[in-house]
């Protein structure tokens, strides 16, 4: 089984083609009392991908069932690269104050506490 269910918060736009759209999502948790943060690459296709554009700016809560892929290639020097992001199958707008942000002290995600 291959599924991955992200919560976190839409980053920058990577994407202009109208049925392909490829974002980040930001995760933050506090660990040893300093704030971190990880960026987690997806793509979404046609119906998904307008909804998302549409609906979703940079900062947005956002919620999205999908599955992990590699993909790989080669770059201009010869070497052979990798990449992993998050092909999105279902998605759920979430409300500002669900996902904690860099600038809200929640408990939960405070891993020293």
């Amino acid at each position: 089984m291959n599924v991955v269910i992200l919560l976190g918060h839409h980053d920058a736009l990577q994407s202009k083609n109208p049925a392909v759209y490829k974002f980040s999502i930001r995760e933050s948790w506090k660990k040893g009392g300093e704030w971190q943060s990880a960026f987690h690459h997806c793509v979404a296709f046609d119906k998904t991908a307008a909804l998302i554009q549409e609906h979703f700016k940079k900062g947005s809560a956002i919620g999205i069932e999908g599955r992990l892929t590699q993909n790989e290639w080669e770059d201009d020097s010869g070497s052979k690269r990798k990449s992993t992001e998050v092909v999105v199958n279902r998605l759920t707008f979430l409300p500002k104050d669900l996902v904690p942000k860099e600038d809200k002290e929640d408990p939960t995600f405070d891993w020293d506490k």
